[in-house]
C-alpha cells in the first residue's frame, strides 16, 4: 500500500500543475511576452492564482466533499476547453 501511495503521489507531481508552474516562464515567453517585468508579473500571477485556488479547495473540501468539487471542476474545464475551441 505504501508503494502505491508513493507511486500515485509521484505521478501526480510529474504530470500535474506543478510542472506548469515550474515551466511557466518558458511557456509565457512562447506567447510573445519578451519584457522581463511583464514576464515576472505573469509568472507571479500564475503562482498566486494556483495558491488561491488551493486554499479555496482546502476550505471547501470538508464542507462540500470531494465528489461535488470534482464534478464542478470537470464542468468548468469542459466549458473552458469548449470555449477555447471556438
Amino acid at each position: 500500500m505504501l508503494v502505491v501511495g508513493f507511486g500515485i503521489q509521484r505521478f501526480q507531481q510529474i504530470t500535474g500543475v506543478d510542472t506548469l508552474v515550474y515551466c511557466s516562464p518558458e511557456i509565457i515567453k512562447e506567447t510573445g511576452i519578451k519584457d522581463k517585468t511583464k514576464l515576472l508579473a505573469s509568472t507571479i500571477a500564475v503562482g498566486v492564482t494556483n495558491t488561491v485556488f488551493i486554499l479555496a479547495a482546502i476550505l471547501l473540501i470538508d464542507k462540500v466533499g470531494r465528489k461535488p468539487l470534482l464534478f464542478i471542476s470537470t464542468v468548468g474545464m469542459t466549458t473552458c476547453l469548449f470555449g477555447y475551441s471556438l
